[in-house]
């Protein structure tokens, strides 16, 4: 009985202990799966709290340059009057809804104080006393602000900084005549602009409104009579002329850098702080911020900071994740883990304890198969080693599902670059990845389903454009089964291709059109306007050499600034998840005036317009865009044609409505077709290449047209005419568009 209790404990002794250790591994390995899904969850919310950083210090730079704007602009004025001043400055507050007050503020001594304040009696006694001064302003007078906050006269001092323009009047009359250096956070700022030479912003200004919805700050550029900034401290305290000044509302400004704050639903909170700021002031933006006392911080473990120098002041931007964020983010996975874990240990305790009785039974039929399976085995491998060089020769990555939805085919040489190593395994289902890869799921679902299409997917932080198309014919194996999810006896097949680098130079090249675009147009709004204040003769008459001149600066100008816009549009465009505003669209009346816009040029060129519209055609879309569609096919017919007539036509099939543009001109040759669309593509056609232009119009449109849904087609035959062709639904519907999802 002894001996008998001995070998059942040998028996069972290996069973309880694979248990135990199978129960250890599920909990660690359950444990070590959850943390690396919440770090993966925190370094995706990093990369995107930089993104919002990076985009929050351009759109403060952007501002900043508004205040050097306005200084270059002083600086070029020797005596700058009220009414030049408000004429140049009125543009920018509607252009900005960041920006509360414009300011000229120059540095007057006690003589001058006495002068100014005298000069301005006068004037405004000599006004009141005419019949038309009634209504005159009265004089101006140098305020100063107490400890307490109360305004009265300004005590005799050397010298004073007050603010003798503001822009706009409304809102911000008061502030005239303040002398800032009164104030001692502004000579603070106003001593240190004035010392070094560039902007400085002030600490913390609380504007109306009231709350941290008020809260804003006053940038300084200083002016020096110079005209240039002088090289020592001495020369900059003698030759400093006074300050161009902008006082800027936070809570807008931060909200254009990141749109998403206007959301209610959004994955993240933001708080700006001051650093250089004292303790109590150092909160510059913080709605809905989980933590608005910098000095608690420390306490919240799953921010993410950054520094932006702004000014002589350091702002630290904290973002800080919601909860909805991290929940959102993360999957079952290691409950699968360990659930795997249980499983597997229980198969293993079964499988042991069965082992020894069954082992002396099985070793000669094992014998018997080795032989044959080792023989199988030599030619499954050949298969795979000519299908695995085949796949991996293309770099590309192979996956298929049959109609239960169960992976068949998983491999390709970039498999561990997508991230599916390990992953997405052969065996597996699509409800096992639908959490972690829904993109990936859903494309395999709508395969399934019978459609065709291409979409570009983001998996491990790489993009992947990965075709989606039905397995030819059904599965003889689920025949007789509903299927996956009902959907019948069909599977699916997905090839994927890593388009991370193409992104990458794409992003390089938006980034450069928007450097271009803000670079460009600061020095060009400089151009303009001082072009249009010479052709209004504000600065003196001009004779007609130079009023010839200046009219060719104000039309190349303008062309310059149409090239921007259309640059800038096509990034936006092909940047954008939708087209924009969308309303009820007459299309009758819209084609009307479209046609009516060309019958200059094509009756220079003695050609023909037919119009053929019927009565009452309605469509729904973004009338601007919609409109520069027709205008840019009906232009380009137009250049196309040197003799004959276009006509433009419309007509409603069932949910669509069809619009032709179609010429008698040269035609295009078929091989260049499909490349009219690329931006910035010029044909070389004689007519064509003799129009000039940028290349960007067809492209622009054919955009546009997409992000409505819609379809464009061009059919031309050299010496034939062309035909511009686009579809657009009737009743367009943009919520769930997604620009990287195109159906073939």
């Amino acid at each position: 009985m002894t001996r008998a209790l001995l070998e059942g404990l040998r028996t069972r002794l290996p069973v309880v202990l694979a248990v135990l250790a199978g129960l250890g591994l599920s909990a660690l390995a359950s444990w070590v799966t959850f943390q690396w899904e919440r770090e993966q969850q925190l370094e995706a919310f990093s990369r995107n709290a930089e993104q919002r950083l990076a985009g929050l210090q351009k759109t403060l730079d952007e501002a900043l340059e508004q205040v050097m704007v306005v200084a270059d602009f002083i600086r070029a004025h020797e005596r700058l009057d009220r009414e030049t001043f408000h004429r140049f400055t009125a543009p920018l507050p509607d252009r900005h809804s960041f920006i509360q007050a414009i300011f000229w503020i120059p540095r007057l001594t006690h003589a001058q104080r006495g002068a100014l304040e005298k000069t301005s009696e006068k004037a405004t006694e000599k006004a009141t006393e005419s019949a038309a001064g009634s209504g005159a302003a009265p004089p101006f007078r140098i305020r100063a602000r107490s400890a307490g906050g109360a305004l009265g006269p300004a005590p005799v001092k050397a010298e004073y900084y007050p603010v003798l323009f503001v822009q706009p009047p409304k809102g911000n009359a008061a502030m005239t005549g303040l002398d800032l250096g009164s104030i001692p956070s502004r000579l603070k700022a106003i001593e240190s602009a004035r010392d070094s030479g560039k902007i400085v912003i002030s600490e913390r200004l609380t504007l109306s409104g009231g709350g941290m919805a008020g809260y804003g700050f006053l940038a300084l550029a200083p002016v020096y009579s110079t005209g240039t900034v002088p090289a020592t401290t001495g020369e900059r305290r003698k030759r400093l002329k006074g300050f161009a000044g902008i006082t800027f509302r936070i809570f807008p400004l931060v909200h254009q850098a990141i749109p998403s704050l206007k959301k209610r639903e959004r994955n993240f909170e933001m708080a700006v702080f001051d650093r250089s700021a004292p303790p109590g002031k150092e909160l510059l933006y913080g709605e809905n911020a989980p933590v608005v006392d910098f000095g608690r911080l420390a306490a919240y473990p799953h921010s993410s900071a950054g520094m932006i120098p702004m000014g002589g002041r350091k702002w630290m931007v904290v973002f800080f994740p919601s909860p909805s964020f991290l929940q959102e983010g993360m999957s079952l996975n290691f409950l699968a883990v360990f659930l795997a874990g249980l499983f597997l240990t229980g198969l293993a305790g079964v499988f042991l304890g069965r082992l020894e009785a069954r082992r002396y039974r099985i070793q000669d039929e094992v014998l018997r198969i080795t032989g044959e399976l080792a023989d199988a085995m030599v030619e499954i491998r050949k298969k795979e080693e000519r299908h695995r060089s085949v796949v991996e020769a293309a770099a590309l990555v192979l996956m298929a599902v049959d109609a239960r939805g169960i992976v068949i085919v998983c491999e390709g040489k970039a498999l561990k670059e997508m991230g599916l190593a390990g992953k997405m395994v052969v065996g597996s289902t699509l409800g096992q990845f639908r959490q972690t890869m829904p993109s990936l799921a859903e494309g395999f679902t709508s395969a399934m389903a019978g459609e065709t299409l291409t979409r570009e997917i983001e998996i491990s932080g790489k993009f992947f454009e990965t075709r989606f198309s039905p397995a030819a014919g059904k599965d003889a194996r689920a025949d007789d089964r509903a299927g996956y999810e009902g959907r019948g006896g069909q599977g699916a097949i997905a090839v994927a291709l890593d388009v991370t680098q193409a992104r990458m130079f794409h992003k390089l090249r938006s980034d450069f059109v928007s450097a271009m675009f803000h670079e460009v147009r600061t020095p060009l709004t400089s151009i303009v306007g001082y072009a249009d204040m010479l052709l209004d003769d504000d600065v003196g008459a001009l004779n007609d050499a130079q009023r010839e001149f200046t009219e060719i600066i104000s039309t190349n100008a303008a062309r310059l600034n149409d090239l921007i816009d259309n640059l800038a549009l096509v990034e936006r465009l092909e940047g954008s998840h939708g087209p924009g505003d969308i309303q009820q669209i007459d299309l009758t009346a819209m084609l009307a005036r479209v046609a009516a816009n060309h019958q200059r040029p094509m009756k220079q060129k003695s050609l023909t317009l037919h119009l053929e519209v019927p009565e009452g055609l309605t469509m729904r879309g973004h009338p601007e865009r919609i409109s520069q569609v027709f205008h840019q096919l009906l232009s380009t017919s137009v250049k196309l044609t040197a003799e004959g007539w276009v006509r433009l036509t419309a007509r409603g099939e069932g949910e669509r409505i069809v619009v032709e543009v179609t010429d008698t001109g040269a035609g295009i040759d078929t091989s260049v077709l499909d490349s009219l669309f690329y931006d910035y593509f010029r044909a070389e056609e004689g007519m064509i290449r003799a129009t000039g232009g940028t290349g960007l119009g067809l492209a622009i449109a054919r955009e546009i047209v997409m992000a409505h849904q819609g379809t464009f087609h061009v059919s031309s035959e050299p010496g034939k005419g062309s035909t511009f062709t686009v579809t657009f639904p009737s009743n367009f519907d943009p919520s769930g568009q997604n620009q990287w999802d195109r159906k073939s």
